[in-house]
């Protein structure tokens, strides 16, 4: 349910997740500006949030020893959804999650106050995860 706008309607989370969590510069960039063709920033920059949130409970959830039907149920998604997120839960650890998600809450912020534009927000949340730009 959390991802049913992050997901499925409009680009392609899954595939911008899998190169940042790839390492995979310039398909990250690629999926982002595929993902911008589509969406306005704001909305894709908070659906980028909810992704990790979702992700960060996932991450919780294998390391728990859950698997794909403990993450369905207890984020309240369809199981092929929580197969996918499983899955890419278990390409990045819990502390680089834990980064992650605190980057984008302080992202955020500024955002939210104006102090940056949500594309440049976007490029340079990318650009800080030191992903690398041959992919």
């Amino acid at each position: 349910k959390l991802l049913s706008v992050q997901i499925g309607e409009q680009g392609d989370f899954f595939a911008l997740i899998d190169a940042i969590g790839a390492g995979a510069g310039q398909k990250a960039i690629s999926e982002l500006k595929e993902l911008l063709a589509e969406r306005d920033a704001i909305s894709l920059f908070f659906g980028l949030v909810g992704h990790f949130r979702v992700l960060l409970q996932a991450r919780e959830i294998v390391e728990a020893g859950g698997g794909e039907n403990d993450i369905a149920k207890r984020v309240g998604m369809h199981p092929f959804r929580a197969k996918k997120l499983a899955g890419q839960a278990r390409r990045f650890d819990l502390p680089m999650l834990e980064t992650i998600y605190q980057r984008l809450l302080e992202d955020d912020l500024k955002i939210k106050t104006g102090l940056v534009e949500p594309n440049l927000a976007l490029e340079a949340f990318i650009a800080s995860l030191g992903v690398s730009s041959d992919a």
